[in-house]
């Protein structure tokens, strides 16, 4: 059975993208400055998360072709490999700016929402975008199907009262089908054409005759 797309959570979406687009603005002008320091290699989507949560444990990796360094049989840290590197003009600088981003005090949008959304992004030609993976994904998240066979039949008979209801109302009297006064709805009269009993599954309803009256 074919599943009906009933309706989707909009605002939830329009959320999700904004956040999306909030994390390329933040993030960009990082890249650019990225591309301005020398002998660093070209920056792929794989590397986003590390350079932004890592700096310096990034750049002792790239520049260093992922060697690990020993002084007898004691390793390194990243940190003290950095020290002792010959660095490129304006690394240091740049470093200090992402390691900057990760305090929370002074940046909590930046830890509580643009971080955790770098997973979520890619690098095509030099330029950060979502990824339309995810937003497709988010998209299908927020969207609600008819799709069960309760479901179907309601909608069948649904689509049947809506047909007759439009044939009923287009039987009636203009002078007296009057517009619902205020503080009423077109359903509290449509509610008024039938009398109701029981609650849930149990509730059925009758013709009220005087509603024939008043209304055609």
């Amino acid at each position: 059975m074919d599943r009906i797309l009933a309706y989707r959570n909009e605002e939830g979406i329009k959320n999700m993208t904004t956040r999306l687009e909030w994390t390329k603005d933040k993030v960009q002008p990082y890249i650019e400055k990225y591309k301005t320091i020398d002998l660093v290699p070209e920056l792929e989507t794989a590397d986003l998360v590390s350079l932004f949560m890592k700096p310096r444990n990034f750049f002792v990796e790239k520049l260093n072709d992922g060697e690990v360094f020993k002084i007898g049989k004691l390793t390194l840290s990243p940190e003290k490999v950095y020290d002792m590197m010959e660095r490129p003009v304006g690394l240091d600088e740049f470093i200090i700016s992402l390691e900057a981003l990760n305090n929370y005090i002074v940046n909590r949008d930046w830890v509580d929402i643009y971080l955790g959304n770098l997973q979520h992004m890619e690098l095509v030609n030099g330029q950060i975008i979502p990824k339309q993976s995810y937003i497709n994904e988010q998209t299908e998240l927020n969207s609600y199907y008819i799709e069960t066979e309760n479901q179907h039949a309601a909608l069948v008979l649904m689509n049947e009262i809506k047909t007759k209801l439009n044939t009923l109302f287009a039987l009636g009297d203009a002078n007296k089908m009057i517009r619902p006064s205020v503080g009423e709805s077109y359903a509290d009269q449509i509610q008024g054409i039938f009398k109701g009993s029981g609650t849930g599954t149990e509730r059925t309803y009758e013709v009220n005759l005087r509603s024939v009256l008043n209304g055609f």
